[in-house]
C-alpha cells in the first residue's frame, strides 16, 4: 500500500518538474544545468523510496544506509562542482556563514589548539562556536572544505542509523527504513552536507541525544541517560534553544512514561525521574543564567516582528501572515523549482520539499495518535515545541530553521501514515481528504513556482 501511495506522488513530483520546466525555460536560462542536476537528484530519491517500499524488496538496513552514503556522496561531489562553477569555491551559492566558518577554522587550524579559541568572533552567540572548531580539527588533518563535505556525508549516515533505531521502537522495519530515507536521501540533506553548513553535524547531535534517551526507555541503563543529556547539552554550541526543547519532551515523556502525577498523589517517589530532574534542572539553571538567552533571543524576535519582519508582508495582515506561518510550520514550506538569481539554493532543495507538504497530513493524524503509543511522545513533543516557536516569531518559512525538527517529523508522520495502512477501514474520511489533498498540493506548488517567478 506504502509502494503505491509513494508510486502516485513520485508521478506528482514529476509532473511538476517537467511541467515548470517546459513552461519557465526562459526563466531558467543559464541555469538549466541546475534545474537538470536538481533533477536527477529528485528522481534518484524517489527511485530510492520506491525500492524501499516494494513489498518483493527487502534490503538490510546497513546496505540501505551504505546505498544513501553513496548517494549522497555522489550528488555532494557533484553539487560542490556546480558551486565552483558558479563561483570558484565549494560552498553553497550566495554563501555568507560558511565563508566565515571556513575562514576562522583555518586560522584555528593554524594555531596551537588552546589559543584557536582567539580566532572566534567575541560578538559570536555561543551557538556558533560548535561548527568552526568541528572543521578547525578537519582541517588539522586535511585542509579541503571538500573534506568537511565527506564527514558530512558519513555524519548523515550516523543520523538515519539514529532514526532507524528510534522509529523501530513504534514503526515496523519497512516503515522505519522508508523513514530513514526519507530524510537521509532527500535533497534538502544533500544540499547541507554539501554547503558548509552546521546542520548536519547539528541534526547529528539532535537525534543523537533522542537514540540513547530510547535506549534509555528500552534497556533501563542509566549509562544511557548521560549519554542522551551529554549529546543533549552539545547541540548547547549550535543553536540553545533547541537545547530547552529536547530537555522538555524528555521530561514530558518520563512524566507520562513514570506516571509521576499518579505516583505524586499517592506519595511515591520515582527515584529515576529524580535522577532525571538532578542532572537536567542545573543544566537548565546555568543556561537561564548565561542572559537569558532563550527568554532574550525569542522575545527580541516577536517584537522585530511589528517593525521588521511585517514589513516583508506589507500588504497583508498580522492574522493573515500568522496563518500562512503555522501552516508553513506544519505542512511546508512549499518548494521552489525554478533555480533563478537569488534562489538557486531553495532550488537545490525543493524535490525533497515536496514530498514534506505531502507527508504534513500524517504529520497531523501522527500526533493525534501519539496517545495510542507513549513513545512517540517526546520526538512529537520536540516538534511541535519548535514548530510552534518557528510559527509566533516567522521563521517557518525558511528551510534552514525548520531543518533541525525534520528527521523527527519525518518519523511522526510515517507512524501517522502507518496508522492509516493498519486501520484502514477506520480512517474511511482521511482517505477521502487525502483524495482532494494529493492534487491541491500539486495546484498549490505550482502556482506558488508561478508567482515567484511573476
Amino acid at each position: 500500500m506504502i509502494f503505491k501511495y509513494i508510486l502516485k506522488i513520485s508521478a506528482y513530483t514529476i509532473l511538476l518538474y517537467i511541467s515548470i520546466g517546459i513552461l519557465f525555460i526562459n526563466s531558467i536560462g543559464d541555469n538549466f544545468y541546475l534545474y537538470i542536476l536538481n533533477f536527477t537528484s529528485t528522481l534518484t530519491y524517489l527511485i530510492l523510496l520506491l525500492l524501499v517500499t516494494h513489498n518483493k524488496i527487502h534490503l538490510k538496513t546497513n546496505a540501505l544506509i551504505f546505498i544513501i552514503f553513496v548517494n549522497n556522496l555522489l550528488f555532494v561531489g557533484l553539487y560542490n562542482a556546480s558551486f565552483f562553477f558558479k563561483h570558484e569555491n565549494f560552498f553553497a551559492f550566495a554563501a555568507v556563514d560558511s565563508l566565515q566558518y571556513h575562514s576562522i577554522a583555518t586560522n584555528m587550524a593554524g594555531s596551537s589548539f588552546l589559543n584557536s579559541f582567539h580566532f572566534i568572533p567575541q560578538h559570536w552567540d555561543i551557538d556558533d562556536y560548535g561548527f568552526p572548531i568541528f572543521v578547525s580539527l578537519i582541517y588539522r588533518v586535511i585542509n579541503s572544505p571538500l573534506a568537511v563535505n565527506f564527514v558530512n556525508v558519513a555524519i548523515n549516515a550516523v543520523t538515519i542509523f539514529f532514526m532507524y533505531k528510534i522509529g523501530i521502537s513504534f514503526l515496523t522495519k519497512r516503515y522505519a527504513q522508508f523513514a530513514a530515507v526519507v530524510f537521509g536521501a532527500s535533497t534538502y540533506s544533500i544540499f547541507f552536507q554539501s554547503s558548509g553548513l552546521k546542520e548536519p553535524l547539528m541534526i547529528f547531535l539532535i537525534t543523537g541525544s533522542f537514540y540513547y534517551y530510547y535506549k534509555y526507555t528500552h534497556f533501563n541503563k542509566n549509562i544511557y541517560l548521560i549519554f542522551s543529556v551529554l549529546w543533549c547539552l552539545s547541540v548547547f554550541l549550535f543553536r540553545v534553544p533547541l537545547v530547552y526543547f529536547i530537555i522538555i519532551s524528555i521530561l514530558f515523556a518520563e512524566f507520562i512514561r513514570l506516571d509521576f502525577i499518579q505516583n505524586l498523589l499517592k506519595l511515591k517517589i520515582n527515584y529515576k525521574l529524580l535522577i532525571i530532574i538532578s542532572i537536567i534542572l542545573p543544566v537548565t539553571i546555568f543556561l537561564l543564567y548565561t542572559k537569558f538567552y532563550l527568554i532574550n533571543k525569542y522575545s527580541s524576535d516577536i517584537v522585530l516582528i511589528s517593525s521588521t519582519k511585517q514589513s516583508d508582508f506589507p500588504n497583508y495582515s498580522y492574522l493573515f501572515v500568522y496563518l500562512n506561518s503555522i501552516i508553513s510550520a506544519f505542512l511546508g514550506p512549499l518548494p521552489t523549482i525554478v533555480p533563478f538569481s537569488k534562489n538557486l539554493n531553495l532550488s537545490v532543495l525543493s524535490g525533497s520539499l515536496i514530498l514534506r507538504v505531502y507527508l504534513g497530513l500524517f504529520f497531523i493524524i501522527g500526533i493525534l495518535n501519539a496517545r495510542k503509543n507513549k513513545l512517540i511522545i517526546p520526538i512529537a513533543v520536540f516538534c511541535i515545541l519548535e514548530m510552534s516557536i518557528l510559527s509566533l516569531i516567522l521563521h517557518s518559512f525558511e528551510v534552514r530553521k525548520c531543518y533541525p525538527h525534520y528527521p523527527l517529523m519525518i518519523l511522526v508522520s510515517i507512524y501517522g501514515l502507518q496508522s492509516i495502512h493498519i486501520n484502514y477501514d477506520k480512517y474511511y474520511l482521511t482517505r477521502k481528504i487525502m483524495v482532494l489533498y494529493n492534487p491541491a498540493v500539486f495546484c498549490l506548488i505550482f502556482f506558488w513556482n508561478y508567482f515567484r517567478i511573476q
